[in-house]
């Protein structure tokens, strides 16, 4: 079969790459924006036109790079699958969603990802992601550093925390804990001494700035993540020989993972002392209250949802009823798991436990354990407090489909490029 080869494709779509990754890190919006309550109800669905460009344009370049390369772009959806099924049943969804052009428009950001990764994933490996994200990420780490020292703006109006060039503290707390896994895996691959040195001062950089968030979800997430990585380690240097490493890591990671979530959900009132230690009071209360209110929405239409994105849309009566209640004005559920719940219902929840945990078995019955796999599991913790999964715009989001395609790819994809 002839195919059109578009010159210059592999320099077009690290351009596309590039220009991504800078701005997912780096906000296309205006830097230090007031809060929610600032801003008010009223004002809270302006677009923002720079955003709208870029992603049109990472679109165009992507596309037009895919082009040489849709029979291996296909291959790769048959051989990856479950995520493809998501999406596929998320974008069915617009038909009975309330605002099939919001679920649209939201679905078609969450493809953009999708699309763009798969593209670059059969030109490159992971290797060359590492190389573009890497100067990113450290000037992103240094600017976030510089701005919370400087910049009064770049800290939490509500909390007087850290939240450098994020909308609030726990964005940042997430994108700290991100930039902590990315730096341990530049780290790995990095060969000179003095570059693994210079990948370790961002990992401690990293850690810095969870600290400076208060964030507890952050704190946890992050202390599952040093003490995972050092039991790993002991794993490999010590307890191997005995055979007793891979049980000890499994079981450790298990335990506080099952630990987390049982005082999340069955003892709110420990996790309101704990968040009463860092000078807050009653946030996890508030999000009690909130959890029953979507479970009361996911019940009304259990099996398919209400659409993708369909409710946190100012355009939604339902939503506006809340804010008659929970007058901090939430953008989500503060749990990943009722918001995918209410969206796409059963049907899509189940699709999307499927891939994250087909992902991670197979990772560890192959053997082929990566760092990426962090990119699933502190996810799933982060999302009992906070909701980011397949939201579009989230940090968490991109790195969830971008590790998700690439442990793939490590674990079955076997094209000859």
């Amino acid at each position: 079969m002839y195919k059109i080869r578009i010159p210059y494709s592999e320099v077009i779509i690290k351009v596309a790459f590039f220009i991504f990754i800078f701005f997912t890190f780096f906000p296309s919006s205006e830097p230090f924006p007031a809060g929610r309550q600032e801003i008010g109800v009223e004002n809270m669905s302006e677009s923002n036109p720079l955003n709208q460009i870029i992603k049109l344009s990472v679109f165009f370049l992507t596309f037009l790079s895919s082009i040489y390369k849709f029979d291996e772009i296909i291959i790769f959806i048959k051989k990856e699958k479950y995520l493809f099924l998501f999406l596929l049943w998320a974008l069915l969804s617009i038909f009975w969603s309330n605002f099939p052009m919001v679920t649209f428009k939201r679905w078609f950001q969450i493809f953009l990802i999708y699309y763009l990764f798969i593209t670059f994933l059969v030109y490159f490996d992971e290797n060359e992601i590492i190389k573009i994200i890497k100067p990113i990420l450290y000037l992103y780490l240094i600017a976030t550093i510089f701005s919370v020292l400087f910049i009064p703006g770049a800290k939490d109006l509500a909390f007087n925390t850290w939240r450098g060039f994020s909308p609030t503290k726990n964005t940042l707390g997430q994108i700290g804990v991100i930039s902590s896994v990315l730096s341990l895996i530049i780290y790995l691959k990095e060969n000179l001494k003095i570059k693994k040195y210079i990948a370790l001062f961002f990992l401690l950089l990293s850690i810095v700035i969870v600290l400076g968030t208060l964030s507890s979800t952050s704190y946890i997430a992050l202390f599952i993540f040093l003490s995972g990585t050092a039991l790993y380690w002991l794993n490999t240097k010590f307890l191997q020989s005995i055979g007793a490493g891979k049980t000890i890591f499994i079981l450790s990671l298990s335990f506080s993972v099952v630990l987390f979530l049982i005082i999340s959900v069955f003892m709110p009132q420990l996790t309101d002392y704990i968040q009463g230690i860092f000078g807050k009071s009653e946030t996890f209360y508030d999000r009690g209250k909130l959890w029953t209110v979507m479970l009361w929405h996911f019940g009304q239409h259990p099996l398919i949802g209400c659409g993708y994105q369909a409710f946190w849309t100012i355009e939604n009566p339902q939503l506006l009823l809340l804010y008659q209640t929970f007058v901090w004005l939430p953008n989500q559920a503060h749990n990943g798991y009722l918001d995918i719940l209410n969206e796409v219902g059963i049907v899509g929840f189940v699709l999307f436990m499927i891939m994250i945990l087909k992902n991670i078995v197979s990772s560890f019955k192959e053997k082929l354990i990566t760092p990426w796999l962090w990119f699933f599991i502190l996810p799933l913790i982060i999302n009992v407090t906070e909701s980011n999964f397949y939201r579009p715009g989230i940090i968490i989001t991109t790195f969830i489909i971008l590790s998700y395609l690439i442990i793939e790819k490590i674990n079955n994809y076997s094209i000859n490029y």
